[in-house]
């Protein structure tokens, strides 16, 4: 990030409804997970699967939604240009603001070139017909339950992996996006009435004097007001990363509404292109080889937490899914689709 794009310059405290919104972000991450979320597949994708005691966690920016990722980027557009036309953006630099995200989107941590967002996809519901034909080899494999109540990181933990619903309706994305620049905000109005309060200046410069006679030196005004602004421009990127990790998090789970009835949560996973893993490395599938993806073990030391497997309405075989379970250690029911579809 550079520095020019962080000026020092008046605020007004910004009030962003902020009973409504400002847990909007840990509430997200903090929704109780459903004792089964679904995975449809393939017939020969669940053998791959229980073989290897692996899930493929793709690049988000490779699936069949478009927008995947950088939807969120239009949305915090869109409530950047909201927060100035309303006049409560106060004297904020907003179109600091929007540089700033486009920056971060185009070439830092928000863009493809650090950072790379794997994701494993799953349903709330169990028998949607929609997902059979969609993911599921036109209904004629499977969809796997997992039970996944254990495989959210601790909160305290600070790390990006999430695993949480996919958001749909705008006014929440736009509540989730408000709460992120929150904290940003925040912090300006904080260092804009440091800066603007007599108290707290005469506190400054009475520490700095202190400092300046046990060294034995001269007061140097200059001196004392350089580093008071290192000392805000560093808090400001402090704060400006704190936002931008949320950004990560919740870009992930930010999806156009045309995808709502796959009602969908997501385990995301992003990767630091600048420290590859050694233990899950980057491998490449499709037509041109060109979809980076990498092998999950969902965070299980053993079996992968399944607990049902249902075959699809088109699904004829389940002496084979059946063969695939024991062979590979697995206790599980298999059932059926209740959808009556025709071949």
């Amino acid at each position: 990030m550079r520095t020019d794009s962080l000026r020092l310059v008046p605020v007004v405290r910004i009030m962003l409804n902020q009973n409504a919104m400002c847990n909007a972000v840990d509430e997200l991450f903090s929704r109780t997970i459903p004792d089964r979320v679904w995975h449809y597949t393939s017939l020969s994708a669940l053998e791959g699967i229980l073989t290897s005691n692996r899930v493929w966690a793709t690049d988000c920016r490779f699936t069949n939604d478009t927008t995947e990722f950088v939807h969120m980027r239009d949305v915090a557009d869109g409530c950047i240009q909201s927060l100035q036309s309303s006049g409560s953006m106060g004297s904020f630099p907003s179109l600091d603001l929007h540089g700033m995200l486009h920056l971060a989107f185009d070439r830092g941590p928000l863009s493809s070139a650090e950072n790379e967002v794997c994701i494993i996809s799953f349903s709330e519901a169990c028998d949607a017909l929609t997902q059979w034909n969609q993911y599921a080899d036109g209904a004629r494999g499977v969809s796997i339950a997992f039970d996944l109540q254990n495989v959210r990181p601790p909160a305290e933990a600070r790390i990006g992996v999430t695993f949480a619903p996919c958001v749909y309706d705008q006014n929440g994305k736009e509540q989730l996006v408000k709460s992120v620049f929150e904290r940003f905000t925040d912090a300006v109005a904080m260092l804009d009435e440091q800066s603007k309060n007599p108290a707290w200046l005469e506190g400054q410069l009475r520490t700095w004097r202190l400092i300046d006679d046990i060294f034995g030196r001269g007061f140097d005004r200059s001196a004392f007001t350089a580093a008071n602004t290192q000392k805000f421009t560093d808090k400001l990127r402090s704060a400006w990363r704190l936002t931008v990790f949320d950004l990560l998090r919740v870009a992930s789970h930010c999806k156009h509404d045309a995808f709502f009835a796959e009602r969908e949560w997501r385990l995301a996973m992003p990767r630091p292109k600048s420290r590859p893993s050694t233990e899950h490395p980057v491998q490449y599938r499709g037509m041109n080889n060109d979809i980076p993806y990498f092998e999950s073990d969902l965070f299980c030391v053993n079996k992968l937490p399944i607990v049902e497997i249902k075959a699809g309405p088109l699904c004829t075989e389940l002496e084979r899914i059946q063969a695939a379970i024991e062979q590979n250690g697995y206790e599980c029911p298999v059932t059926r689709s209740g959808i009556p579809l025709r071949h």
